[in-house]
């Protein structure tokens, strides 16, 4: 049986994507919904919490703002990870996780999968995205994408959500399927299974932090290249991307100004004064 964890934004999830589950998971599954909604938890510990709950041998760890395209895609991913040397599997990834600060899907040379970001009346925009590498190259890579992934419950022995060093919503994914690899298992996409995300990822100061906490964890570990299609040639490109830091420095300015804007009291004031007409707009946006 599929557990299907979901840290949901609202007190339950939607009718749309409970219905469209029903409709195309095509195998025995359970809902595990944990109501974030007064924002109680960051997503490690939501995540481990609904491990706790979960009765299904396999896990499903999704986002509340996703719909499946294919039919039958519960009994692929059972099939999948009938294969124990498999950790996590998703259906983005990248092959190469670099040493300097970066994100896998900032790395658009080395993600393979599937782009799944557009608006609800885009099944089209769902594409093959192997920009560097063709679409036969391994499916083996180093991290998948967070909106879904999947692991058999067995491994959650050796692995866990790290919601001691992190809190918030970011490198949730990174983090957990370096443990995979560490523990032992191969991460995996699939390139079968058709999802939509309706939710564009968003760099903020939080986002800055977790992957500062990140690279710091599991810097005497990088770079990795997973994957056959990873030659002499990618892991130069590689050695000098990393050499440049220019996206550490970057980021680096960032948080730095982000911190004096924020702890202003203008900017205090102007939250202050702006906060009863985002209550509006969330309230309206609720209603339609």
């Amino acid at each position: 049986m599929l557990s299907l964890i979901i840290c949901s934004r609202t007190p339950s999830i939607s009718e749309e994507l409970e219905k469209n589950i029903a409709e195309t998971i095509g195998c025995e599954y359970e809902l595990v919904v944990i109501d974030n909604s007064k924002n109680k938890y960051s997503i490690f510990s939501a995540y481990n919490e609904g491990v706790r709950r979960s009765k299904g041998d396999v896990l499903c760890f999704m986002h509340d703002d996703i719909l499946y395209k294919t039919n039958g895609w519960g009994t692929k991913v059972e099939k999948m990870l009938e294969d124990e040397s498999i950790g996590i599997v998703g259906v983005i990834g990248s092959y190469v996780m670099t040493k300097d600060y970066g994100y896998w899907d900032m790395m658009a040379p080395w993600v393979t999968g599937k782009v799944p970001y557009g608006n609800k009346n885009g099944w089209q925009s769902i594409n093959n995205c192997d920009f560097y590498f063709d679409i036969n190259s391994s499916n083996e890579v180093v991290a998948v994408d967070g909106m879904w992934f999947c692991m058999s419950k067995r491994i959650f022995s050796k692995i866990r959500f790290d919601e001691e060093t992190y809190a918030g919503f970011h490198f949730y994914d990174m983090d957990i399927c370096m443990q995979s690899l560490m523990a032992g298992y191969k991460n995996e996409i699939m390139r079968n299974i058709d999802i939509f995300h309706y939710c564009y990822p968003q760099y903020n100061y939080q986002y800055i932090q977790s992957m500062k906490k990140f690279f710091a964890k599991w810097n005497d570990k990088l770079p990795i290249y997973k994957g056959e299609a990873i030659g002499l040639s990618e892991k130069e490109y590689v050695r000098l991307y990393d050499s440049t830091k220019q996206y550490c420095r970057l980021l680096d300015r960032y948080t730095f100004y982000k911190n004096d804007i924020e702890n202003s009291w203008s900017y205090k004031l102007g939250n202050a004064i702006a906060e009863p007409y985002r209550k509006i707009v969330r309230l309206l946006k609720s209603k339609k």
